[in-house]
């Protein structure tokens, strides 16, 4: 089996013709790959993630105001970026699997499609994954997707004032 490229840079776009979550990746060789992620896939992927970044904490008296407050400042720490280019996707793929493999101090996600000819990974570490978890429920607002699979210290997100892109990085 071939290596699997390690994505460097992504994009998470709800497209609503689609309504699916289109995620633009670009690889350390520059280039870009689009997988699509349906509804269904995220809501089996999310919690997973969800659990695994509250393990990384101690148990401890009011940990969703914890959760909330490092959510928070995740979501001030995304950097400004430039989109990664969906047009210019060398290869586009629908996702049906994704593997999640724990590593010391991160996540390490490789989307897949049915026969798994195509795959990428994403390797994240906490402060990452949560900044994609808040791009991730930015999508599931703009397609008004059921927000069951997501905990309520990640939902008070969706309440706060927001004048950000259709695509977030």
């Amino acid at each position: 089996m071939a290596d699997i490229d390690s994505l460097k840079r992504l994009t998470t776009e709800y497209q609503p013709l689609e309504d699916r979550v289109r995620l633009s990746g670009q690889g350390a060789a520059g280039a870009v790959t689009v997988v699509w992620v349906t509804q269904r896939l995220l809501n089996r992927l999310t919690p997973e993630l969800v659990r695994w970044l509250e393990a990384q904490e101690k148990p401890m008296p009011r940990a969703d105001l914890v959760q909330s407050f490092k959510q928070q400042t995740a979501r001030a720490a995304v950097p400004q970026q430039p989109a990664v280019p969906a047009e210019q996707a060398s290869a586009s793929w629908l996702a049906t699997a994704v593997d999640v493999q724990r590593r010391a101090g991160s996540l390490r996600l490789v989307f897949r499609d049915a026969e798994a000819q195509e795959q990428v990974a994403l390797e994240l570490s906490p402060l990452a994954l949560r900044q994609w978890l808040n791009m991730l429920l930015i999508a599931y607002g703009r397609g008004e997707w059921p927000l069951a699979v997501w905990p309520q210290w990640m939902q008070e997100q969706l309440a706060a004032p927001a004048a950000s892109p259709r695509a977030v990085h």
